[in-house]
């Protein structure tokens, strides 16, 4: 069957026939599935604000807090989006911010149904976005700098 929008119950339902742990709530701005795998927490942001509305376009989002003493975290996005054709990690640092305050790192996939597509193609989509998330974390592991043992002052 071809889709050209998809509802949240409908996202909810794909990702339980494919294993996933998923529900969805309103925010203040749109409706957010929300599920899990890697041991991360992830989301899937749909542009509509009522449950029997749906949409044509999907955000899949992943942040975590890290520290930018042991992570560089330009670094990171830097080579992740290198690597990946599909997913784009980016970085927020508050102007204010200490240098021993968490920041923080953000993996996003876009997926869009417009001019319709196969409920397969849906399915591969989640796939791509639990590779790309894996991805991502490898990445970040990678980057991740020793902890200085030693005093400096």
């Amino acid at each position: 069957m071809i889709k050209t929008e998809i509802t949240a119950d409908e996202i909810v339902s794909l990702l339980h026939s494919l294993g996933y742990r998923a529900s969805y709530e309103l925010n203040d701005i749109n409706l957010i599935v929300s599920s899990a795998s890697q041991g991360f927490e992830w989301y899937i942001h749909i542009s509509v604000t009522e449950e029997s509305e749906a949409s044509d376009f999907l955000i899949f989002s992943h942040t975590r807090l890290v520290s930018p003493v042991l992570f560089p975290v330009g670094k990171i996005c830097n080579q992740f989006n290198i690597i990946s054709p599909n997913g784009v990690a980016t970085f927020r640092m508050d102007d204010n911010h200490d240098l021993t305050e968490d920041v923080m790192i953000s993996l996003d996939f876009s997926v869009s149904l417009t001019g319709g597509v196969a409920d397969e193609w849906l399915e591969d989509s989640v796939s791509m976005w639990d590779y790309i998330l894996g991805t991502f974390d490898k990445t970040v592991r990678e980057c991740e700098e020793p902890a200085a043992t030693d005093d400096p002052f």
